[in-house]
């Protein structure tokens, strides 16, 4: 855990010497930049012929994945990302998991 969290600062403290002026705004768009790169990289692998270039493919998803939870970690630097955070996470902390997924509480949550 500790590893993870020391990573976490290392992204944030990269991110906010590098991009001082970055606004939410900003990174929510990088954010999404990455997602689209991400699933263009998926449907590649769908496309791919052979195994060596699905092989490249599943490497570009893997460095794609990663850019998006590095996008996302930055986001993590503006009150309003973490407040939003917060929030989902005390919704999260309240619903009821099976197999990775939530399942829908009684009262529609």
């Amino acid at each position: 855990m500790l590893k993870t969290l020391l990573l976490v600062y290392r992204i944030l403290k990269w991110h906010k010497k590098t991009f001082p002026e970055y606004t939410i705004c900003q990174q929510e768009e990088k954010l999404f930049v990455e997602a689209r790169e991400a699933f263009d990289a998926l449907e590649d692998i769908t496309k791919a012929k052979s195994k060596h270039r699905q092989e490249i493919c599943a490497k570009h998803i893997q460095e794609e994945i990663a850019d998006m939870i590095i996008a996302g970690i930055n986001l993590l630097r503006f009150k309003e990302s973490r407040q939003d955070v917060i929030a989902k996470m005390n919704i999260n902390e309240k619903r009821n998991w099976k197999n990775g997924q939530h399942m829908e509480n009684n009262n529609g949550r």
